[in-house]
């Protein structure tokens, strides 16, 4: 399996493209996700996977990538677009409903450009982790959703982005990455750490974890290369 990422400038912002090249297998797979959700942790507008030279031997495997649409779905709430499938692709597409839930697109130029040419709202800030990083990232959250005219989720929204960045503090090794975006029916928070440890719901003082997953309508953690994304998703009114 080949797999390299380019980013290409779309209407709407950055586009990553991600082409994979030779067999998805059972083996192949796993590298194969890697290389995707490398692609959804830069937070493009839209992650296109260049299809034009990927063979699947075994339908099963297929099953990648509406995963990974999922994924990048909830976090950090873009697209996942296929592109340039071969005949013999897009019928193992059709057999296995892949297209239901990931759209595909004749070739990748035309992919990068269909996404909303409105850009995301998003707010990012780096902190330290001082005292004052928490009440900061409440502070952000608060202020976005006044902005963003979405007052009626701005105490849940500040209170998951405290305990989200309160589990960063607490484990960080260095400053924590505070965003909010709005993206279509849905506010999405995350807080990157230089921390390896994931994050996990009664680990190590992960209670909070409890009261996000309570609130929220989906939470999760991802791996970057100097550390972990911790999100969260609310549904807007």
């Amino acid at each position: 399996m080949i797999s390299d990422l380019t980013e290409v400038d779309g209407p709407a912002g950055r586009a990553a493209v991600v082409r994979l090249a030779g067999a998805l297998t059972f083996d192949t797979a796993p590298d194969a996700r890697v290389s995707l959700l490398k692609a959804v942790a830069a937070q493009p507008v839209v992650v296109v996977v260049d299809v034009t030279d990927l063979m699947v031997p075994d339908d099963v495997s297929l099953t990648l990538f509406p995963a990974i649409a999922r994924h990048a779905a909830a976090w950090p709430g873009i697209p996942l677009v296929l592109a340039a499938p071969s005949r013999d692709l897009v019928a193992a597409l059709e057999r296995t409903a892949v297209m239901r839930y990931v759209p595909v697109i004749s070739t990748v130029v035309a992919a990068c450009r269909a996404v909303d040419s409105t850009p995301p709202r998003r707010i990012t800030e780096a902190l330290s982790t001082g005292p004052q990083a928490v009440a900061t990232a409440r502070s952000i959250v608060r202020d976005a959703c006044e902005r963003w005219l979405h007052r009626e989720i701005a105490d849940t929204a500040e209170l998951v982005m405290s305990e989200l960045a309160s589990n960063a503090v607490r484990h960080a090794r260095g400053g924590v990455e505070v965003s909010v975006a709005l993206r279509q029916r849905y506010l999405h928070l995350s807080v990157r750490d230089r921390s390896f440890e994931p994050a996990r719901i009664g680990h190590n003082g992960g209670r909070g974890l409890l009261l996000v997953d309570a609130l929220t309508n989906g939470w999760g953690c991802t791996d970057v290369a100097d550390g972990k994304v911790v999100w969260a998703t609310l549904r807007l009114a």
